[in-house]
C-alpha cells in the first residue's frame, strides 16, 4: 500500500482510565542500515522486491526477499534512493527515511517511512509473515524497540489514537491523528483528554527507540486519572 501520511501528534498530560479499553499490544524496532545491513528495492521482469541482507550468507546472516507491485519499487527507487539505475536502489536510513517492523495483534507489517515535509511524508506498508516480522525485530532491527498500548477513540469525524508505552518509554503518553489534508485542525478533544500538538521530532517513535524517555532530563508528566 502506498500513502501520503499526514498526521498530527499530540502529547497527553491527562487522560481518563475509563477510555483504555481493547487495546492493542504493538511492538516494533527500526532497522538501522550499515555495512552489515542492506536494504535494497528492485525490478525485474516486472515484478518489485524489497530485500534485507544481515551479515554474510555463508556465516549465518539472514535474507529476507518479498514481492512487492512494481508501481511501488519504482515509487520508491525514484523517490527514497540516490540510484541512477531506475530498476535497483539501496535504501539508507541515515536519509531521515526509516524502515519499521511492527508486530501487533498477530500480525506484522514492514513500514517504510521518507523523509517528513511538513505533515506529509511517503509511506510505503505491506504485510508479512508473522515468523518474519518476529525474527527481523528480534535479529535484524536494532536492539531498543518501541513497546506500547494503542487504543483508538472516535470523536468528532477523528480517529484518536492513544499509545500508551512501557518499558524504557514508560510514563509517556502521545496521540496521533491522521488527517486527509494538512490545513485541517484538530481543535477538540474527547472529554477529560489534556492535550499540546507536539512537532519536535523526539516524540517519533523512531527517536524514541534509540533516546528513550526515561533518559530524557525534562520529562513531561503524562497522567491516568480515575
Amino acid at each position: 500500500m502506498i500513502n501520503k501520511e499526514i498526521e498530527r501528534k499530540f502529547l497527553v498530560s491527562q487522560v481518563p482510565e475509563s477510555d483504555l479499553v481493547d487495546g492493542v499490544l504493538f511492538r516494533q524496532g527500526y532497522i538501522v542500515t550499515n555495512n552489515k545491513v542492506l536494504v535494497q528495492v528492485s525490478v525485474s521482469d516486472n515484478q518489485g522486491y524489497f530485500t534485507i541482507e544481515s551479515g554474510k550468507k555463508d556465516r549465518g546472516g539472514q535474507y529476507f526477499s518479498y514481492p512487492i507491485p512494481v508501481d511501488q519499487a519504482y515509487l520508491m527507487i525514484e523517490q527514497l534512493t540516490d540510484s541512477d539505475d531506475k530498476e535497483h536502489g539501496y535504501l539508507h536510513t541515515a536519509d531521515d527515511i526509516s524502515i519499521r517492523i511492527r508486530v501487533a495483534d498477530d500480525q506484522a507489517f514492514l513500514t517504510i517511512k521518507g523523509p517528513r515535509i511538513g505533515l506529509s511524508c511517503l509511506e510505503v506498508e505491506f504485510a508479512i509473515p508473522m515468523i518474519d516480522g518476529v525474527s527481523i525485530l528480534d535479529s535484524v532491527a536494532d536492539a531498543k524497540q518501541i513497546h506500547k498500548m494503542r487504543y483508538t477513540k472516535m470523536f468528532n469525524g477523528f480517529a484518536f489514537e492513544l499509545d500508551v508505552f512501557d518499558l524504557n518509554n514508560k510514563g509517556l503518553i502521545l496521540v496521533e491523528v491522521e488527517l486527509e489534508d494538512e490545513n485541517i485542525e484538530v481543535d477538540t478533544y474527547p472529554e477529560g483528554w489534556v492535550m499540546k500538538e507536539v512537532s519536535d521530532k523526539k516524540y517519533s517513535n523512531s527517536y524514541l527507540a534509540l533516546h528513550p524517555y526515561f533518559k530524557w532530563e525534562e520529562k513531561p508528566k503524562c497522567l491516568i486519572v480515575s
